[in-house]
């Protein structure tokens, strides 16, 4: 019926263009099933925009994918023969096909996993960091010039002679060698510039070396980007970008060129101070709730803060950035509607910062929440381990006067205390899915032995060490 035997996946199946493959799925003898001829039916699915060639013709003749926006499908029957597949964006073919008695499916997706080399670098005076695609593998030789470099045995290397480099990766018996990059000697001269100890953003105002300090520049050129980031020209100036995981030794490359034609290449060196770091919640549950408005301890969104680095809160990611209108950690209220998120400003001793988002949840609560009863454990890690596997909430109180919720960061209810059953939480739903790691809050209701009521919440984090 020339529709698709199945949607093609989110997934965009385009090679690495460091790879350097074409894009393209090839099917030996389709009309073939073992010693069977078969009526045979290829189906494209690929993205709109898509240039596709079946052996070398151009495919214009598509149908759009109902229910798949941007994707589109071309069907023909091809009987005998061989089948190259080609397209500029994502591929995905299925083939089917039958006689009299049976028919058979198959589908097929072009993409390569094989590892090859990244490289940061042009050669060898600029300082060039190699590294492997895919650092699964169990064991690593580099390679120069076919010979094994004695101790360059990681996934990442930095070479110190001009040659051909490639990196053998082994895997349980199994070893696979990538295509091998030439690392040159610097065709230029490289001005060596030691900039000194920055935070993950910073800009370098550049100048000509002596005796060329007072030159006009008329250019900038990014030649090598910085390790984990990005040097931009914006005018006059460059603009650093690090990746807040990054610390330690970076470098970059850039040329200068003046009103005169004279060019400097420069390699400026610095170190990237760690950012600032602490573990936060993605999610914070409110104190209280009085039927108009929630109201939230801010402090609890901050888990762990081993490098004892300060903070402050702030409505918006501007205020944050710009350090104004700060909100108080404790006790801070907010309307129903109107505020669903707040974001803290993280500063260390170097006074590097690092601005994050935290959600604010806003779900049904009680208007009073009681501070009475024993505190709970608010931290399980359910991996099967036997350490910490469940959430103990015996303590809650009387398991058959006990009424106890979880809700997700959404304010979805994900488990429920069932009377009579044992007082303890797996971190699955219900239905027996494992839920993912994050905060959950906690809404309970149990009475003393006089019979008052207390009704207490509380957040709870589940986390998967595995």
């Amino acid at each position: 019926d020339a529709l698709p035997i199945s949607y093609p996946l989110d997934k965009n199946y385009i090679p690495d263009s460091r790879q350097r493959l074409t894009n393209e799925i090839a099917i030996s003898k389709v009309e073939e099933i073992g010693e069977i001829s078969a009526d045979t039916k290829l189906i494209v699915k690929t993205p709109d925009n898509a240039r596709v060639l079946v052996n070398g013709s151009v495919i214009n003749n598509f149908t759009p994918i109902a229910g798949k926006p941007g994707w589109s499908y071309f069907t023909k029957h091809y009987n005998d023969g061989n089948l190259i597949i080609q397209s500029s964006e994502s591929l995905q073919a299925d083939i089917v096909g039958g006689f009299r008695y049976a028919g058979f499916g198959s589908s097929y997706s072009a993409f390569s996993n094989d590892p090859f080399i990244i490289r940061n670098g042009n050669c060898i005076q600029e300082g060039v960091f190699l590294s492997v695609s895919n650092s699964d593998f169990a064991s690593f030789q580099w390679l120069r010039d076919g010979v094994p470099v004695p101790g360059a045995t990681d996934a990442s290397y930095s070479p110190t002679q001009a040659g051909s480099y490639s990196c053998v990766c082994y895997y349980r018996g199994f070893s696979f060698t990538t295509e091998a990059v030439v690392i040159p000697d610097c065709p230029y001269i490289l001005t060596e510039k030691d900039l000194g100890n920055y935070c993950h953003s910073f800009v370098i105002s550049p100048r000509f070396s002596p005796p060329r300090v007072r030159e006009e520049i008329a250019g900038i050129r990014i030649v090598t980007q910085p390790l984990s980031g990005t040097a931009t020209v914006d005018g006059d100036a460059i603009i650093v970008r690090i990746d807040e995981t990054f610390s330690g030794a970076n470098r970059l490359v850039y040329a200068l060129t003046s009103t005169t034609g004279f060019v400097e290449t420069v390699k400026a060196t610095f170190q990237v101070y760690p950012s600032p770091a602490a573990e936060l919640k993605d999610a914070l549950f409110p104190i209280k709730f009085d039927g108009n408005r929630y109201t939230y301890n801010l402090t609890e969104s901050v888990i762990d803060n081993p490098d004892n680095n300060s903070f402050l809160f702030y409505p918006t990611e501007r205020d944050a950035a710009q350090q104004t209108n700060s909100i108080p950690a404790t006790a801070w209220p907010s309307n129903t509607t109107a505020t669903t998120e707040i974001y803290i400003r993280l500063s260390n001793t170097n006074n590097c910062t690092s601005i994050k988002k935290i959600n604010l949840i806003q779900t049904v609560m009680e208007p009073e929440i009681t501070p009475a009863g024993e505190n709970l454990p608010n931290f399980f890690s359910p991996d099967g381990d036997g350490v910490n596997d469940f959430w103990d909430y015996s303590k809650a109180g009387s398991s058959s006067r006990l009424q106890l919720a979880i809700y997700d960061r959404y304010g979805a209810k994900v488990y429920e205390h069932v009377t009579g059953s044992i007082p303890r939480w797996n971190g699955k739903t219900p239905a027996n899915e494992i839920l993912p790691g994050g905060t959950y809050w906690v809404f309970y209701q149990t009475q003393n032995k006089d019979g008052t009521t207390i009704t207490k919440t509380q957040w709870l984090v589940l986390r998967h060490r595995n």
